[in-house]
């Protein structure tokens, strides 16, 4: 049993197994939380927590990790562990309640399946042997929270504690998703503060009553950034709102008839781009299910909006909350 507090995650258990396996939980590996480590800088050096268990039976085995995705804003943080090869062979499934898993090849370059539900990062990957894409996927909507989280997101996420911007700015090859578009998390060399501060009631109205205000984040004189959860309180989507000065931001506004500079996973770079009245660029994964992101400028600032997936998340009902925001007034 993990007593409370030992994680900053809601632990899912998993449900019925593949035939002829075992959820090994009796020798389930929990890693607590630790400071980060003084040198050498890096996102892999911080102590952050996460729960791992194996199922295992007739030479095959999988390994299932929980964590709290909260390397900054990421609209595809129920997928981003695929992102790194063949980007384009990722598809989703539903798993009901408006989730989505992901299937596709992990950073280990192994078979994996990946979720995001109650407000927690979960990742399959295939050790050995085989397992086909509906056992997979019956393995992720078979998994139940032991008990639902409700602190925000600013008192839950490792950097309200730890504020180093520098264990998470990648100085190797190795970049984890971030947005759609070039603009990664973060980009500016500042310690960040986290809270509970909301935007302006306008932006909060634009938003409602589907999105409720949970947490920010800011960089003072650099970025702001205000983290939504669904109305409904069921933590399986986030929305992200940015705010940067244009003049520092480093996705630059296009000239006319082109395109903001898209990011660029395993040489894959062709999202559907939708362009909207405004004008508002939006880059997608995929127009059904997202997960999208949308920028546009306006007063001196850049403003991106950043959508994870989900069985409801159309192009259309995001692109008209982005156009709702992109009139209502500065945060």
């Amino acid at each position: 049993m993990i007593e409370r507090g030992a994680v900053n995650f809601a632990v899912l258990l998993p449900g019925k197994p593949p035939r002829g396996c075992k959820a090994e939980l009796e020798h389930a590996s929990l890693r607590r939380e630790t400071a980060p480590a003084a040198a050498p800088t890096g996102w892999h050096r911080a102590g952050t927590c996460s729960y791992v268990f194996h199922v295992r039976g007739r030479g095959r085995s999988l390994r299932c990790k929980q964590f709290l995705y909260d390397l900054g804003p990421l609209s595809a943080l129920d997928s981003a562990a695929l992102f790194d090869h063949y980007a384009w062979t990722i598809t989703p499934r539903p798993l009901g309640g408006g989730r989505l898993c992901w299937l596709g090849t992990d950073y280990a370059k192994k078979r994996a399946a990946s979720f995001y539900a109650w407000g927690t990062n979960v990742e399959w990957r295939v050790l050995e042997g085989s397992f086909s894409d509906d056992e997979l996927v019956a393995l992720c909507r078979g998994m139940k929270p032991l008990g639902v989280e409700t602190r925000p997101f600013a008192a839950l996420t490792y950097w309200s504690r730890h504020p180093r911007y520098d264990l998470n700015m990648c100085a190797g090859a190795y970049r984890p998703p971030s947005s759609l578009w070039k603009l990664r998390w973060p980009w500016a060399a500042k310690a960040h503060i986290w809270s509970t501060r909301p935007p302006s009631a306008r932006v909060r109205s634009a938003l409602a009553p589907r999105w409720r205000f949970d947490s920010s984040c800011r960089f003072p004189g650099a970025e702001s950034q205000y983290l939504f959860f669904p109305s409904a309180g069921t933590r399986h989507q986030q929305l992200w709102l940015r705010e940067f000065p244009a003049k520092t931001c480093p996705l630059k506004e296009p000239p006319p008839a082109r395109l903001p500079a898209l990011d660029s996973f395993s040489g894959f770079n062709a999202f559907p781009i939708t362009v909207a009245e405004g004008p508002l660029y939006a880059a997608s994964l995929r127009l059904d299910t997202g997960p999208h992101d949308a920028v546009w400028w306006r007063g001196g600032k850049t403003y991106l909006l950043q959508q994870s997936s989900g069985t409801s998340a159309g192009i259309k009902s995001f692109l008209e909350q982005a156009q709702r925001l992109s009139l209502s007034a500065r945060f």
